[in-house]
């Protein structure tokens, strides 16, 4: 990401040993296919994806469609959110670029002029769109009486529905000309388009197969609930919004098991620190020239503030550290892979359909991963055995933080106490965090019931 600091050494190699242990559970005794899968790493507490019975399904879905939609980079190992391209966006733009046959370079032009003003209108919409979203879901009026969206735009957002009209018009416009002058083959492109553009991206109204309802408000889980294994749909229809679907099987059932705690004997697992490089992601699917500019949560010990963008990092120095230092993960139950599949929608073979692009068009999701595979893990907790070179500053960040009002920490994706910029699922009482300066060790607590955690990914290449 750019304008990211560098992520120190020390911190690298952290995350190079927990991405040992996620790919031995993504893939077993199996290598990734070089150039097509790559395995990526995630902060424990960072991604929530709550599920099972006590857990609407529209807030389940939510939190899949932010995952699964989100396309990463090839060149970095770490995971994130809506950095890049959205998958779905990716298709749609691919479909509105292709040419199907030899055309006159004035019809191509009128084509191509009709496109542009499409996606100019559709930025347009997406802009007021996001505006329009975050004031009803700022609105009180709105909220208590369980207004839906698309009727509360239609008096507080009319430039947010004049653009939507100018959308369908732009759309409408670009069909007619492809199917003017590309004949019978554009019949085969529009029916994709439609697909995307008509079901799926279709925000007011349930398409089976294509779309699904998602809560994208914050939403507080019922502990009596959870203790009672009680099917909560809690949510008015009013408050939804659909979008692309994305589906992960067995998903809910496997959250039913770690709640109850059936699932199986809890995992332990302590990193290996000492047999892996930092440099060297070759079996995670990367390469040696992996980037490591990513966002906050990748340095591994940091201290942080509500008041300031500044923080305090651990500097693991010495030649110590790595064999003193001990990272040990706790989960309730073992941790689990999932598949991710997308709706009908989808179509992965669309650039073997048509190879061939407008003139002066790209493939911007090109060289880009999509998610396949989710690795996911309960209540997670840390322990942490430092070496006797970091005792001091470890001391020093952790006696701050739980002395300043406005102090906070942040340990390996988990946050606790307030942080300015903070995007963690979950940010807990910087006090919960217990260092025995005696022994040089810390314990931090599990990650909250009913929200399991992402721990690591598989994606494919597009286009590979």
């Amino acid at each position: 990401m750019d304008g990211a600091p560098q992520i120190p050494v020390g911190d690298t190699l952290i995350w190079r040993a927990y991405g040992q242990y996620v790919k031995r559970l993504l893939l077993g005794p199996n290598d990734p296919k070089e150039g097509l899968d790559y395995v990526y790493v995630c902060p424990p507490t960072e991604h929530g994806l709550r599920g099972g019975r006590p857990i609407p399904d529209a807030v389940t879905n939510s939190n899949v469609y932010s995952v699964a939609d989100s396309l990463q980079r090839a060149d970095s190992p770490l995971f994130t959110i809506h950095t890049d391209l959205s998958y779905f966006e990716s298709l749609d733009n691919y479909l509105k670029a292709v040419t199907v046959k030899t055309i006159t370079q004035e019809q191509k032009a009128e084509i191509k002029q009709a496109i542009k003003e499409q996606i100019e209108a559709e930025e347009q919409r997406n802009v007021a769109k996001a505006s329009a979203l975050a004031a009803w879901k700022n609105d009180p009026d709105a909220q208590a009486n369980h207004r839906s969206f698309q009727d509360w735009a239609i008096d507080n957002a009319d430039s947010y529905l004049e653009l939507e009209e100018q959308v369908v018009l732009a759309s409408g416009q670009v069909d007619l000309l492809q199917s003017k002058y590309y004949g019978a083959l554009a019949g085969t492109l529009r029916e994709k388009k439609e697909k995307l553009e008509r079901l799926a991206a279709d925000t007011k109204n349930s398409n089976p197969g294509y779309n699904l309802p998602c809560f994208i408000r914050d939403y507080a889980i019922d502990e009596a609930a959870l203790d009672a294994d009680r099917r909560v749909e809690d949510i008015d229809g009013r408050d939804l919004v659909y979008q692309p679907l994305y589906t992960i099987d067995g998903y809910e059932s496997s959250c039913d098991s770690w709640i109850k705690g059936t699932a199986g004997d809890g995992t332990i697992v302590t990193l290996d620190l000492t047999s892996n490089r930092y440099d060297d992601w070759k079996e995670l699917g990367h390469s040696e020239s992996i980037s490591r500019r990513a966002n906050k949560f990748f340095f591994f010990f940091s201290k942080s503030s509500s008041t300031s963008t500044a923080e305090t990092h651990l500097n693991f120095n010495g030649s110590d550290w790595k064999q003193q230092t001990k990272i040990t993960l706790y989960m309730a139950g073992p941790a689990q892979v999932f598949n991710i599949t997308p709706g009908l929608w989808d179509d992965s073979g669309v650039r073997r359909t048509f190879p061939n692009l407008l003139e002066g068009e790209t493939d911007t999701a090109l060289g880009l991963v999509r998610v396949t595979k989710i690795l996911v893990g309960y209540e997670v907790s840390l322990k942490i055995r430092f070496a006797e070179s970091l005792k001091t500053q470890v001391r020093n960040m952790v006696s701050q933080a739980q002395s300043e009002s406005n102090g906070g920490l942040r340990i390996f994706g988990f946050q606790f106490g307030p942080d300015q910029a903070s995007g963690s699922s979950f940010t807990r009482d910087v006090n919960s965090v217990k260092y025995n300066e005696t022994t040089n060790e810390m314990s931090l607590p599990a990650s909250p019931r009913g929200c399991p955690v992402i721990l690591g990914i598989l994606g494919r290449k597009i286009g590979a």
